[in-house]
């Protein structure tokens, strides 16, 4: 009656083993017993290879994707995800005993181990002691996970062609400076929510309710992990578009970057928004472990959460505004664009910035 699954995040592996308790030795003996002696299958690569087949003739059909992976290459260059990843022909040649060696390695990184269930916790450290290899996690993890923006010190905008889309996705990138006091990390997540966060916000009202110029949008300034002091930050922003209202979109979404309006009678509402977001974001019980083993990654000893409401229950428009002034007003707007060149005006797309003309093969690997 036992499972054991794998998944994979930007910052860890996860094996997850589920059970009886009181089946918990014949299980960690399995599961420690496949640890020390999984033999690898080439057979089951077959499916591996369809798999990236599929998936990699699929990609470029979907202006999502591309738009995706053109701004993660405007942004981390050539530590872009579809630039790191392995290319079909580099899967194509993959052995059983390849993929063995990579979970060698991976297993050997420092771990955190979880445990829900009903059996004291002697007992359960007693048995996984005995029959999981811990000896063998000797090297320190680097998680969490951080990878350099790139900065530009002018207006740009990156477009690649793609003559079957009716719409174009658009992107802005901002890149900021490092925020490190506790304040300004507040507020930002404020200025999310009132920029692009929901259907209250200034992109939605301005661009989709009140001129109909994009089907969705979306904006908010992207933190990195509490753990990294002194990296920088950024501000993206996302709408999705018909290809004849391009101009017409990116026109008013500049205008709210370059001179975000103040509407002080929406910081209440946005408090109780975020109030909500968090307090419906409190972890199933089996989760609960994974949640602080996670804060006290990036370096909390207590529920960061509590700091952040009692922060913004004082915090109005003002450090709304302040944190905008800071991070975004004034430096450079890179636009990333997945669109259909013969239904833009190009020579007007160019007053937002010097045009990049980006091919398939820059973006993904």
């Amino acid at each position: 009656g036992s499972t054991l699954a794998f998944d994979v995040t930007p910052d860890a592996f996860v094996m997850k083993v589920t059970g009886f308790d009181n089946h918990i030795d014949e299980t960690m003996e399995l599961v420690g017993d496949f640890i020390r002696h999984a033999k690898a299958d080439d057979k089951k690569l077959r499916q591996i290879v369809d798999d990236a087949k599929v998936s990699e003739k699929a990609f470029f059909k979907s202006g999502d994707n591309v738009a995706s992976a053109l701004l993660e290459q405007v942004k981390y260059g050539d530590q872009s995800r579809y630039l790191r990843k392995l290319s079909l022909s580099q899967i194509k040649k993959l052995k059983g005993k390849d993929l063995l060696a990579v979970y060698d390695k991976v297993r050997s990184v420092q771990c955190d181990l979880h445990y829900c269930g009903t059996l004291p916790v002697e007992k359960v450290i007693g048995t996984i002691r005995q029959h999981i290899p811990l000896e063998q996690t000797t090297v320190a993890s680097n998680s969490p996970y951080y990878r350099e923006l790139k900065q530009y010190n002018r207006p740009t905008v990156f477009f690649i062609d793609m003559p079957d889309m009716t719409q174009s996705i658009v992107y802005s990138y901002v890149k900021g400076d490092p925020v490190d006091d506790k304040a300004s990390r507040h507020a930002s997540r404020l200025f999310s929510v009132y920029f692009g966060g929901d259907m209250s916000s200034l992109m939605f009202q301005e661009i989709r309710e009140f001129r109909s110029f994009a089907y969705r949008t979306s904006g908010r300034y992207q933190l990195p992990n509490h753990a990294h002091k002194g990296t920088a930050g950024s501000f993206t922003a996302m709408l999705s578009t018909q290809s004849d209202k391009t101009l017409d979109a990116l026109g008013v979404l500049d205008s709210l970057i370059r001179k975000m309006p103040l509407k002080p009678e929406r910081v209440e509402a946005i408090k109780q928004s975020l109030a909500n977001r968090i307090n419906n974001d409190y972890p199933p019980f089996r989760s609960l472990s994974e949640k602080v083993a996670g804060a006290r990654m990036e370096g909390f000893d207590r529920d960061p959460a509590e700091e952040f409401l009692r922060d913004i229950a004082t915090m109005d428009m003002e450090d709304i505004s302040r944190f905008y002034q800071e991070q975004i007003c004034g430096r450079p707007v890179v636009y990333v664009i997945a669109g259909n060149r013969k239904r833009i005006d190009m020579k007007k797309l160019a007053e937002y910035g010097t045009i990049v003309k980006v091919k398939k093969k820059e973006i993904y690997k």
